[in-house]
């Protein structure tokens, strides 16, 4: 008696699923971007010689790696273990970007991107501390095209000061040591070095920052845009429109349109000069870009028909 034939359709089931299995191990053999929380275990002989503002009890990292990987440390629930080094006494913080803590928590085929918190500062007990922003001492000149998207970001942007009192008592910041840098066209991502407080008996902790800056390319561009003049006042004015020329970086050229701005007749001015024509001014405007100017720069004001 021969036996049964399989069913077209048990076949392509089985077809179907060792297609979804490959699928899936393409899928977890690529890298990708993703977020994993650690437990951070602290040393009791760590926390005793040692005070700290918190002892965070968590760190967030931003990392990359295989899917695999990324799968493996979602049910491994990753811990460091922070105990006195060597070196701690120096540096008074721990750095949770350390090649060492990588190594022990997630092995040599995952990068880290960043860390949250980054460094944990550790103070000496007893002696006088104070928290102040750090104050960045910077120059920037940027290839002719290039500018800035967004103000220098400092992570961290305080740090405690230790230090007589006396000196602790007039801070209201803490320098970086003078940057000076010319011919930028890309991201500024860098460490910084605050000034050296040796003699003054100062000590920062930690004694540098990290530094990011976005830069991009930027184009001229003009668009059209209305004169706002309050509905309730029956005022009109001529032209309705004006030319407004700006700077953009081209990341977001496609993202700027001319209900992002407002530019408003200076009636409170008008009223008292007794001229026809109002100044106009701006009201709003886009953080990243540069207003360059806009023609006309006066209207004449008239009451519309029918007030």
């Amino acid at each position: 008696m021969k036996p049964k034939a399989a069913s077209p359709a048990l076949g392509l089931l089985w077809s179907v699923a060792l297609a979804a299995l490959l699928w899936i191990a393409l899928a977890l053999g690529k890298r990708y971007e993703n977020q994993q929380l650690v437990s951070l275990k602290w040393d009791d002989e760590l926390a005793a010689a040692w005070v700290t503002e918190d002892w965070p009890a968590t760190a967030m990292y931003r990392i990359k790696s295989s899917g695999w990987n990324l799968l493996w440390l979602s049910l491994k629930n990753p811990q460091i273990h922070l105990s006195s080094t060597p070196n701690l006494g120096e540096n008074a913080f721990i750095d949770l970007m350390d090649p060492s803590l990588k190594r022990q928590v997630f092995g040599a085929k995952v990068d880290l991107l960043s860390a949250q918190p980054d460094k944990i500062s550790l103070l000496q007990p007893g002696v006088n501390s104070v928290k102040v922003p750090v104050q960045l001492r910077a120059e920037w000149l940027f290839k002719e095209g290039y500018g800035a998207l967004s103000r220098a970001v400092l992570q961290p942007d305080s740090v405690q000061v230790q230090g007589p009192s006396v000196v602790l008592d007039t801070l209201q910041s803490w320098p970086s040591l003078p940057i000076n840098a010319e011919d930028i066209s890309q991201t500024i991502t860098r460490s910084v070095d605050l000034q050296p407080g040796g003699a003054l008996g100062i000590r920062t902790v930690p004694n540098k920052v990290n530094l990011s800056m976005e830069v991009d390319r930027f184009t001229e561009a003009v668009l059209s845009i209305p004169v706002s003049v309050p509905v309730a006042t029956g005022l009109s004015t001529v032209p309705d429109r004006v030319d407004l020329h700006f700077r953009v970086a081209l990341s977001q050229y496609g993202q700027i349109s001319a209900s992002d701005f407002r530019l408003e007749a200076d009636l409170q001015h008008w009223e008292h000069s007794g001229s026809r024509w109002a100044e106009l001014k701006m009201t709003r405007s886009p953080e990243a870009l540069e207003v360059l100017h806009w023609y006309p720069q006066s209207v004449e004001v008239f009451y519309s028909h029918g007030y």
